[in-house]
């Protein structure tokens, strides 16, 4: 694959491949640098995981393993943000503050959201990583769930923001881009992403074939500034519910949607990336906890492909449900199948580990609430990766 001209003598590729689920992080070649002889050096590309699946449980919701099932709270790492005196006290002003319930039945409908077509709605996101000799890249999905600009995607795709380490050689940068073909328009920062996913997931790092069932592969970015010009007075969102899945929706038709990267394989990082949105249906039901739907399946359809994790899945009446993580078993499920974490479990685990559920936390000061994690999580969570990676 040819490499732009920006990236000429540096290792080119995907760092969520290379951890949990290497699934849609996006398409990507890796290229090194020698030192001796400048020559250019194709690396081998990680191949995707696949969900291993478990007996199916009387209502024919399937269980799945966790790892965070004997872990209240979502373990220590969590609890140390949980406990932070500044993060309890931050955490009641600014609930008291969010214009929006806390219930687990809330449906956010700001403004017009309801009004906002799918393709305005979901992003590209492009993420580089400096250091030393190598750059790497990423090229996910994801799609604005408030229109104050906050963002829904993957933890395998945000985590590139744990990275920025400026005293040790690393810098960081995610670039939002929207449109058809996609373009850069703004960049972003972190808002939240679950501890404890980073603390067991980073070991991947360098794992050939990572393994996983999307569990807890979630994070919220918060756009900061604009590439050119003043950032808009609201963005283009979709209206969420964190309203339980019931089990009759098995077979419901929904909407999937994200930017797939396959073509970068061929065409180098110049690819003209597009919005593929099709119409499909829930296929299965999983559970983590054995009482709640957390995952479903989706069957195959055009979004299937690298690139697209962190797009929505969307219901018939413009409402993000679930969120793409992996892909499907390829066997039982089909080629292009997909694997989608559900809203209502995403607001749960959340909660466990801030009391603060999915409405509220895109709600209020959006950068009070980044810095807090910041200062409270960061330093910990970047310490994690950054040994994975060296």
């Amino acid at each position: 694959m040819g490499v732009s001209s920006f990236f000429a003598s540096v290792l080119v590729g995907v760092l969520s491949a290379l951890l949990t689920f290497s699934s849609f992080g996006g398409a990507w070649t890796q290229r090194k640098v020698d030192h001796n002889t400048q020559n250019v050096r194709p690396q081998p590309r990680s191949s995707t995981a696949e969900i291993q699946d478990h007996n199916e449980t009387a209502d024919d919701v399937r269980v799945l393993p966790t790892i965070y099932e004997k872990q209240e709270y979502g373990g220590t790492l969590p609890s140390i943000l949980l406990n932070a005196g500044k993060k309890q006290r931050a955490s009641i002003v600014l609930a008291e503050s969010a214009s929006v319930s806390t219930t687990a039945t809330t449906t956010l409908t700001k403004g017009g959201m309801h009004d906002v077509a799918v393709a305005d709605a979901i992003v590209n996101i492009f993420c580089t990583l400096r250091m030393k000799n190598l750059v790497r890249a990423t090229s996910g999905s994801g799609v604005f769930i408030s229109e104050n600009g906050v963002i829904l995607t993957n933890a395998h795709v945000a985590q590139f923001l744990l990275l920025a380490e400026p005293s040790r050689g690393i810098t960081t940068k995610c670039t939002i881009r929207t449109g058809n073909p996609a373009v850069a328009k703004y960049y972003a920062d972190l808002l939240y992403i679950p501890p404890l996913w980073v603390e067991e997931n980073a070991k991947q790092l360098h794992t050939e074939n990572p393994t996983g069932t999307g569990e807890r592969d979630y994070a919220l970015l918060y756009v900061t500034q604009a590439v050119s010009g003043k950032l808009p007075t609201s963005f283009p969102a979709l209206s969420t519910t964190v309203e339980p899945f019931g089990k009759k929706s098995k077979n419901q038709v929904v909407i999937a949607a994200g930017f797939p990267a396959e073509i970068i394989k061929t065409e180098g990082l110049k690819a003209l990336l597009t919005a593929t949105i099709a119409t499909t249906t829930i296929t299965e039901l999983f559970t983590y906890t054995k009482d709640n739907v957390d995952l479903v399946g989706i069957a195959p359809s055009a979004v299937g492909e690298q690139g697209s994790s962190g797009g929505p899945i969307v219901s018939l009446s413009n409402t993000v449900i679930a969120l793409i993580t992996t892909r499907g078993n390829e066997t039982t499920d089909g080629v292009k199948s997909l694997r989608a974490i559900t809203l209502p479990y995403i607001d749960r685990t959340i909660r466990e580990e801030t009391h603060v559920g999915l409405v509220d936390t895109i709600s209020g000061n959006l950068r009070e609430r980044a810095r807090i994690f910041r200062d409270t999580m960061t330093p910990m969570l970047s310490n994690i990766v950054i040994d994975e990676l060296k």
